[in-house]
């Protein structure tokens, strides 16, 4: 079922155009603020942990129920078209397809695809809303600092990951280096990581420990995006067919 929702949505993000693509969470801005306005101005409730808890909690409180019930309904047929509504409202927000600008794409496409991808196959479309959500709520400055760091601990793993099936999919040798060097850096450089790894697949030289991007053309990045996309539908199918056996 995962490896179907995925390739559905997939290509749909690909070869249809749609205006659900740049909407997606456009109503999430004006619950912040319902909930921001809402909350008791106490020391307690101002903590940034407990104010990030209270913006994301309700929504997977309720979507857990919608899950919870639908499981119990026609043995949980109905479950298939709810998982395949969270992993495509969870992509993006934008496409990551079909990019506004070059710039930091290989770290943003991570974040718009490939760590909904991982999320959801290791731990299900729950876990693929706790990250979209987490990750919509940097943009806030109550709580920017706990979301940006909680993205970045639940993006070292996707990253890493990312960054392998980049040279898989690309120059492997020309950056398989990088990846080794940074493959155990903190969090925090996990844009690094994936920019200067996703550079050296698509054929960038580096130099004295950094790279220009810029030089990566975005055709060859999003060629390369493409590509790495592929790998993951692969190693998907892999496990599919291992738990079969």
């Amino acid at each position: 079922m995962e490896l179907s929702i995925i390739v559905l949505c997939l290509l749909s993000e690909r070869y249809l155009t749609h205006k659900i693509s740049y909407q997606r969470f456009s109503w999430f801005n004006e619950y912040v603020k319902v909930i921001s306005s809402h909350l008791p101005s106490q020391s307690f409730w101002a903590n940034p942990v407990v104010v990030i808890a209270v913006i994301m909690l309700p929504i997977l409180l309720i979507v857990g129920l919608v899950f919870f019930v639908l499981q119990m309904v026609l043995f949980g047929i109905f479950t298939f078209f709810l998982q395949l509504a969270i992993f495509f409202y969870c992509l993006g927000p934008n496409n990551p397809f079909y990019p506004i600008n070059d710039e930091n794409y290989f770290t943003i496409v991570n974040n718009q695809l490939f760590a909904v991808i991982f999320w959801y196959i290791a731990l299900g479309p729950m876990a693929v809303l706790f990250y979209r959500l987490a990750s919509l709520s940097q943009h806030y400055s109550t709580v920017e600092h706990v979301a940006k760091r909680l993205v970045d601990i639940l993006d070292w793993i996707p990253a890493r990951v990312t960054a392998l099936f980049y040279l898989l999919a690309g120059d492997f040798q020309n950056g398989f280096g990088c990846w080794l060097k940074m493959s155990l850096a903190a969090p925090q450089d996990n844009s690094i990581l994936l920019s200067q790894v996703g550079a050296c697949a698509a054929g960038g030289k580096l130099e004295s420990s950094s790279i220009d991007v810029n030089k990566i053309s975005l055709p060859e990045a999003q060629h390369l995006v493409e590509y790495t996309a592929i790998i993951y539908l692969l190693f998907l199918a892999m496990l599919t067919i291992v738990s079969w056996l």
